[in-house]
């Protein structure tokens, strides 16, 4: 099984969890400041809901074999704890953020062969936590480098 931690689970970060919650090949796990009793991602399909573990202390992560690190840009100081918990020797981080910096921002943290950069181009809002909303479909694509191996990853997300 596949582990995955996503840190930041705002809109974004909450509606990638929700879809690879979906995909049971995958051990998802939430990393947050506050618990989250469940994730429930309002699409123009239907509701999703996805009930993860939520570890809200980096101090009892462990590695993963992928980080999707979905913080904004401005919070990827704060969010190294997780990174220097949540990495391990193979462990991927696909960076979601807004804007063209990732490797800059992320590889004080994570080797730059680890790092890969992701757009998200999904229209989305959260209006309460846990609780994210759509104006379109989701994406039926996603970046090649979340392919590496491991295509449930990228299926799950669209």
């Amino acid at each position: 099984m596949t582990s995955v931690a996503v840190v930041g689970p705002g809109a974004i970060g909450s509606t990638v969890a929700a879809w690879l919650a979906q995909d049971d090949r995958l051990d998802v796990t939430l990393c947050a400041r506050t618990p989250v009793e469940h994730l429930e991602i309002e699409t123009p399909e239907g509701m999703i809901r996805a009930t993860l573990p939520v570890l809200t202390d980096p101090g009892i992560a462990s590695p993963v074999d992928w980080v999707i690190l979905a913080v904004k840009a401005y919070d990827v100081d704060a969010a190294s704890p997780w990174l220097t918990r949540l990495v391990g020797q193979g462990t991927q981080v696909a960076v979601l953020q807004n804007g063209v910096e990732h490797l800059e921002r992320v590889s004080p943290y994570v080797p730059l062969e680890r790092i890969l950069p992701g757009v998200v181009t999904s229209r989305r809002s959260a209006y309460r936590q846990g609780t994210s909303v759509s104006a379109a479909p989701e994406p039926s694509s996603c970046p090649a480098g979340l392919r590496g191996g491991h295509s449930s990853i990228c299926s799950s997300t669209r």
